[in-house]
């Protein structure tokens, strides 16, 4: 019988948001009897030589990484990519150019904590960081468990930080703080008909990304002052394939039409309510 691979292909360290250097990652790696390591900061190649220098060293096999930051449909997804080249000119400046928005990205999820009471989290969160250009999220979890407002890094991931939570830049959050007092929403829904379960990596990324944005939609309208009035147009239903599936961009907008001209008809606007769409249900 062969022998089982231990590999541990996705690592941080202080050169983006871990909390040890590379070599010491690579140590601790070892330390685990993992045989195949790569370190894959976020958005940044700095740390490589020293970790792949300390794996080899310590006789581990080692796959240069990176984890690169990416926006697709208003949503943060990370996208791992290994056995890449470090010295790459066109990937270098790219990372380069993906860092420079962390700086706003980390004052606007500031401003979002002080508006609902938590101040200062900019601040502290920097202090965190070794590398102030890679501030993150996860500097900002730390932050808000070391100050007494969350019980752990994943308590302020669900609450505060994680892609659809308040600090995240939600539309509906985001509308409200601004000012808004009456909201329409308009949300893409899931494929809620599908008789067979996506088939692929992405496929299966996308359905996910799509349930999760219906959860984070209803979660939130249950939770808004009821000075707020909001109206949500239902979302297609029943629906087979994705919303993000582009190749029948022409048949949702032409359901989507009847389906809000239909929900206007009886008085939508006058309704305020959760459309059991968005909720967990089959065909």
């Amino acid at each position: 019988m062969s022998a089982v691979l231990n590999a541990d292909l996705h690592c941080h360290s202080t050169v983006s948001d871990g909390a040890f250097a590379p070599a010491d990652v690579a140590r601790r790696a070892h330390e685990h009897g993992v045989t195949l390591w790569a370190l894959t900061d976020h958005d940044e190649v700095g740390g490589q030589a020293e970790a792949r220098k300390t794996a080899e060293t310590l006789g581990m096999n080692y796959l240069c990484g990176v984890e690169i930051s990416v926006t697709w449909a208003s949503r943060t997804v990370h996208v791992v990519g290994l056995h890449i080249d470090p010295a790459c000119q066109a990937l270098v400046e790219g990372l380069e150019r993906t860092r420079n928005g962390r700086q706003a990205r980390a004052e606007a999820m500031s401003e979002q904590l002080d508006a609902l009471g938590i101040p200062d989290t900019y601040e502290a969160a920097l202090k965190l960081a070794p590398n102030a250009d890679m501030i993150s999220r996860t500097h900002f979890a730390r932050c808000l468990v070391e100050n007494g407002h969350c019980k752990s890094t994943q308590d302020a991931f669900d609450r505060y930080l994680a892609d659809g939570a308040i600090s995240a830049n939600t539309p509906i959050n985001v509308a409200i703080s601004k000012g808004a007092r009456r909201l329409i929403i308009l949300p893409t829904g899931y494929a809620c008909a599908s008789d067979t379960p996506p088939v692929g990596a992405v496929a299966n990324a996308l359905h996910a990304l799509t349930l999760l944005i219906a959860r984070q939609m209803v979660d939130e309208l249950e939770d808004l002052p009821p000075d707020i009035e909001y109206y949500v147009v239902p979302p297609l239903c029943p629906l087979v394939g994705s919303p993000y599936d582009f190749s029948r961009t022409s048949d949702h907008i032409e359901a989507a039409i009847r389906n809000t001209d239909a929900w206007l008809a009886q008085h939508g606007l006058d309704k305020k309510n959760i459309p059991l769409e968005l909720r967990p249900h089959d065909h």
